[in-house]
């Protein structure tokens, strides 16, 4: 009697079991890391360093680091674009070693140093546009100097880019007269903010570009005083008329 008993609870359970209700896990939605947008164009870090140390307690000192593009879709036309790029690496190197010659050779030299960094403004779909910045220290000279140059290439077709290659010949004025126009809302900052204040100022290879928009670069001196520091002008494509 007490094995039927048995039999019949363990019976019952089993259909209890049975009949209970499946409880499904809640869909979990899946969290995708954001797509990384990966450039064709790859700019590293091209560092030489040296210093120079004189009997007489002063020294010549050299710092670059100067940009080196890796894009293997584009060939020899990375070369071609390096080249410049070290050419003007190799430029501050030379001043440097003439430091070095001077002071090695004079009891008065100064000690000096020299500087190359670089700003990247756009490295993308076989277009380059850097900002190389030179800098030139020399002991007892009021201030350092410093000088800019731009280069803006395009890669697929291995060549060193112009305004007016990206604007048009005929809207290069177009850009110039901005320019005047931004000069003559703060007109004490330049030696003439006159409509002819550009006319002996080359911006042909004096430009970056990044998205719509261009940024003319004039050294200092140019067209303001050294206390003005360099100009930058940032210009919308969409206002070049």
């Amino acid at each position: 009697m007490k094995k039927t008993f048995v039999f019949v609870i363990l019976v019952v359970a089993v259909l209890l079991c049975g009949c209970k209700k499946k409880v499904d896990m809640p869909d979990i939605p899946q969290v995708n890391e954001p797509a990384v947008e990966e450039s064709d164009v790859i700019i590293k870090d091209d560092i030489f360093s040296e210093t120079t140390d004189f009997d007489i307690g002063v020294s010549a000192e050299v710092y670059i680091t100067a940009p080196k593009v890796e894009a293997p879709e584009y060939g020899e036309n990375v070369d071609k674009l390096n080249q410049l790029f070290e050419m003007c690496a190799d430029t501050v190197k030379n001043e440097y070693f003439h430091d070095v010659s001077i002071g090695e050779s004079s009891e008065g030299a100064a000690a000096t140093s020299r500087m190359l960094t670089y700003d990247v403004y756009t490295a993308k779909d076989g277009y380059v546009s850097v900002l190389l910045k030179i800098t030139s220290s020399i002991a007892g000279g009021v201030h350092p100097t410093e000088a800019y140059r731009c280069i803006s290439y395009d890669l697929k077709e291995g060549k060193l880019l112009s305004l007016a290659d990206v604007v048009g010949e005929d809207k290069v004025d177009s850009v110039k007269a901005l320019i005047i126009d931004r000069m003559k809302k703060t007109p004490e900052k330049y030696y003439t903010a006159e409509d002819d204040a550009l006319d002996e100022i080359d911006i042909s290879y004096s430009f970056l570009e990044k998205d719509d928009i261009i940024y003319i670069v004039i050294d200092e001196y140019a067209i303001a005083p050294r206390s003005e520091g360099v100009q930058i002008f940032e210009i919308n494509k969409g206002d070049i008329g």
